[in-house]
């Protein structure tokens, strides 16, 4: 997993910032969306996506990729906040971490 991402110059490591606040893969720990955009927002001044689908044995709501949104229009390594619907797969309900699994269900990117 590549969790480096270019923004101004800059690298971030996402998994680095959520360990920092106790959220990490190995957690059991219910999450919900603030969880994950709180600690990266604080780092990157900017508010990321997030994206869930649904676990294919569990049936639980499953935290699939985390998203840093950039301005083409400018440099296109400036970071700008995410629009609401890049996070539209994760509902304010509790999710969990990705899970190994075989058979992952995708939610769909739009409402």
């Amino acid at each position: 997993m590549n969790s480096k991402v270019l923004g101004g110059g800059k690298q971030f490591d996402m998994l680095a910032i959520l360990n920092a606040v106790g959220h990490n893969p190995l957690s059991s720990k219910d999450l919900v969306i603030q969880d994950i955009i709180t600690p990266i927002q604080k780092i990157t001044k900017t508010e990321p996506g997030i994206r869930c689908n649904k676990n294919g044995k569990t049936a639980k709501l499953q935290l699939y990729e985390i998203v840093l949104c950039l301005c083409l229009e400018e440099d296109g390594v400036t970071l700008i906040d995410c629009a609401s619907f890049v996070s539209g797969t994760c509902t304010p309900t509790k999710f969990v971490w990705l899970l190994p699994q075989e058979n992952s269900i995708g939610v769909s990117d739009s409402p």
